[in-house]
């Protein structure tokens, strides 16, 4: 079942890409960002945010309350799927930190992967692109794993506090204004 949870918060990460990509395409061409939002990018990027992560979080609630009495999900029960609950906000902030890209390689990257890489760069370009949607899949797997292994409630308020903890991280961390570049 890992991987089973690792694919879901992949799905997740997906759909709130999905919904975040408008934003990301304005973020596209920082010379625009700063006339067409009105605001901080930083702030913008984070209020368009709040919508994927409230859909995506009411989407998975209720795949939740359709699957937890079925015993399909990771853990069977009622606790792992209010640790799915409970992240996938997170994972929608962990979409939002990639859109704060803007879809562009940085130069210093492209440079020092060419510099350190062998290959031609190809594994450290894998790892800048894998970063967030394996960021999303840790904040879901970990908190999932842990009541699957141990079912007890002082697990259960562990996981979910680790899930609103990386809710509250990304969120901080979404708030700052991205490099211009």
């Amino acid at each position: 079942k890992p991987v089973a949870v690792v694919v879901g918060a992949l799905l997740i990460y997906a759909a709130a890409a999905w919904l975040i990509e408008p934003m990301r395409i304005e973020l596209d061409a920082p010379s625009r960002t700063s006339v067409f939002l009105g605001a901080r990018a930083g702030r913008a990027l984070l209020a368009h945010t709040v919508l994927p992560a409230i859909v995506t979080g009411f989407a998975v609630a209720l795949c939740a309350v359709v699957l937890a009495p079925a015993g399909v999900l990771a853990g069977g029960s009622l606790p792992a799927a209010l640790a799915l609950v409970v992240t996938a906000p997170a994972v929608a902030c962990c979409a939002g930190l990639s859109a704060r890209r803007g879809g562009r390689l940085p130069q210093e990257l492209l440079i020092t992967a060419i510099g350190s890489d062998p290959s031609g760069g190809g594994l450290v370009l894998l790892g800048w692109l894998a970063l967030w949607p394996g960021v999303a899949a840790a904040i879901v797997y970990i908190p999932v794993r842990a009541i699957h292994t141990r079912a007890a409630a002082g697990h259960v308020v562990v996981s979910v506090g680790i899930g609103l903890a990386a809710l509250a991280v990304t969120a901080l961390m979404q708030w700052r204004d991205p490099a211009d570049s």
